[in-house]
């Protein structure tokens, strides 16, 4: 039974009450296929990072952090703003909705006008979380960079 995805391995008995074996293994395109998916799935192996990387790594998780906050409350009072003004234009002839759509508008403008201010508190709050291990490693990095020269 041959089998061109994985080694095989026959064993019969011939008429005369011999045994014939037989092996096939993998063509060198499967191999390479094989040890290509193993690399992908083995765990790697955890090298220490420079103080460059740890600055950048750092850098990165502030800045995406914030992006992420400022996008998402900004975008959420677009939507209630949205929201309220399509109650507002919709039901114009029940009051009690224009009043509840005025309102939304009102909320989702003010989550909206609150975006920056958060935005700024939120960046002050991660500086002073953050900022004396970045001023230690970007001291680290340029004092490597000028021992080298």
């Amino acid at each position: 039974m041959e089998n061109n995805n994985t080694t095989t391995e026959e064993m019969e008995q011939t008429q005369g009450g011999a045994y014939s074996y037989t092996y096939r293994a993998l063509s060198p395109e499967q191999r390479k296929s094989a040890e290509r998916i193993l690399a992908e799935y083995e765990p790697k192996a955890q090298t220490p990072l420079t103080n460059f990387e740890r600055l950048q790594k750092l850098q990165s998780r502030i800045t995406k952090t914030l992006v992420a906050f400022g996008l998402t409350m900004g975008i959420v009072g677009c939507l209630v703003f949205g929201g309220g003004l399509s109650m507002l234009l919709l039901n114009a002839n029940v009051l009690a909705l224009q009043i509840a759509g005025g309102g939304l508008c009102a909320v989702g403008a003010a989550v909206m006008l609150a975006t920056y201010p958060a935005y700024q508190g939120m960046q002050k709050r991660l500086k002073k979380k953050y900022g004396d291990e970045i001023v230690r490693l970007c001291k680290d990095v340029l004092d490597e960079e000028s021992s080298q020269k």
